[in-house]
């Protein structure tokens, strides 16, 4: 069978979410030469938001101000969680390194050596450990309970003000909404954050948003918008509209697909595309995979007359849980779908979900996925190593609820940190291959 294309590389890296494109970051950073694979991943559906640790499930649900604390005692409660293959220093550094790289592209994050509280669209408080600084005056607005104003759109229909308002009420009462049309929108039924962000990078349309906000405003002390501030010039657009209305402007994260997600992403591959050993192949599955007698892993990627290759020295598998496509579930059993991999898994008759949504327990299937050793290469049932030259990193590592636990991002960012040491480390001790 011929192919449309056929890539060698040091590097294959499948799945561009947070774990995929932090993976490819820190593997071009070691001039290792690297191949992303895959969509967009999960990372739209992100609030933005990078959590490190803060809640332990359980009957009786444990919240942590101090992450690092909480990562010091990790094991005694969750002793296969991922993290417990990795020192606090690794952690700490492998984020550092991710922020930095994001600030010198102008997207910042701001926080503090703990968790902080960040208002949700729902009007609920979820703690996480760095905040895009699109939102970082909102965590200091709503801890002094100052007076705000919170403007939002006609048409934005997964983003209400007064339900912010009003389930706010209580602990927020300085809080006030106007509701508005967005510029150049009168008329239209429904709108989307993404693409009033792409508007927004239009100055007209700014100026507009500016004069019909400026009217509004009487003495509060911040103004609150849904995260819909820009696209790919967040930070300046924030800046001009603060100085046009005299007033600190922060952003509430929307429901998916998440605007500050997306900024996430974007910066991420423009950072990525700066490596002249970075490649990207983009809109095709990994559909067959071949292990050659070399040691060579063959991604074959599309089907038929379309399809193409990548012949990769070392394989990182950052394809995510069921919403990123890494795992599949029948009524059977869960899968993982590009190696078939063992997946740690509960039995259909333990019941993979509670009863009650909510359950502080969490749910057992959330917990599902991949064993690895300590460097983040699947081992089999029996604890053994699948491939030498196989990693799996973030959401598709097992003993993990991330969501519950507050942990997504940091386990992405860190894992595959301590997977590309782990690679870069084994080059260093043998004489770099020649492709």
């Amino acid at each position: 069978m011929s192919y449309q294309r056929e890539r060698q590389t040091e590097l294959a890296v499948i799945g561009s979410g947070i774990a995929g494109l932090s993976a490819a970051f820190f593997a071009v950073q070691q001039g290792i030469e690297t191949v992303l694979l895959g969509g967009a991943g999960s990372s739209d559906f992100a609030s933005g938001a990078l959590d490190l640790l803060s809640t332990f499930p359980g009957e009786v649900i444990t919240q942590w101000d101090d992450p690092w604390q909480a990562l010091g005692v990790l094991p005694e409660f969750y002793p296969n969680h991922p993290y417990t293959h990795l020192q606090p220093e690794e952690i700490d550094l492998a984020l550092n390194q991710v922020l930095q790289a994001l600030e010198r592209k102008g997207l910042g994050y701001q926080g503090l050596e703990r968790n902080v509280q960040l208002i949700t669209s729902l009007g609920t408080c979820k703690q996480t450990y760095r905040v895009p600084e699109s939102m970082w005056p909102g965590v200091k607005a709503f801890q002094d309970k100052s007076p705000c104003l919170l403007v939002d759109f006609h048409g934005l229909k997964d983003f209400s003000g007064p339900w912010l308002r009003s389930t706010l009420a209580r602990e927020w009462p300085a809080i006030r909404t106007e509701r508005i049309d967005f510029p150049e929108t009168r008329g239209h039924s429904e709108l989307f954050a993404v693409r009033l962000a792409q508007s927004l990078e239009s100055e007209r349309v700014r100026q507009k948003l500016a004069a019909a906000v400026a009217p509004l405003i009487r003495d509060e002390q911040f103004l609150a918008f849904p995260a819909l501030l820009g696209l790919y010039s967040s930070r300046a657009i924030r800046a001009e509209l603060e100085e046009r209305l005299g007033v600190p402007i922060f952003e509430i994260p929307t429901m998916p697909p998440s605007v500050p997600g997306l900024r996430f992403l974007e910066t991420m591959s423009d950072i990525l595309n700066g490596y002249s050993c970075f490649r990207r192949e983009s809109g095709k599955r990994v559909s067959h995979i071949q292990r050659e007698a070399t040691g060579q892993i063959v991604l074959t990627l599309g089907d038929g007359e379309f399809s193409s290759r990548v012949l990769s020295r070392q394989v990182m598998l950052a394809t995510g849980r069921f919403l990123g496509g890494g795992l599949q579930a029948d009524p059977e059993q869960i899968r993982e779908v590009v190696f078939d991999l063992p997946v740690v898994q509960p039995s259909p008759d333990q019941g993979w979900h509670q009863e009650d949504f909510f359950d502080p327990r969490g749910h057992q299937a959330n917990r599902a996925g991949l064993e690895v050793d300590s460097v983040f290469r699947p081992v089999d049932t029996q604890g053994n190593v699948v491939y030498e030259n196989l990693y799996a990193v973030g959401s598709i590592l097992a003993h993990s609820d991330w969501m519950r636990m507050k942990c997504g991002a940091g386990v992405a960012i860190a894992s595959a940190f301590k997977a590309v040491q782990s690679i870069s480390t084994a080059y260093n001790q043998e004489d770099r291959f020649s492709l």
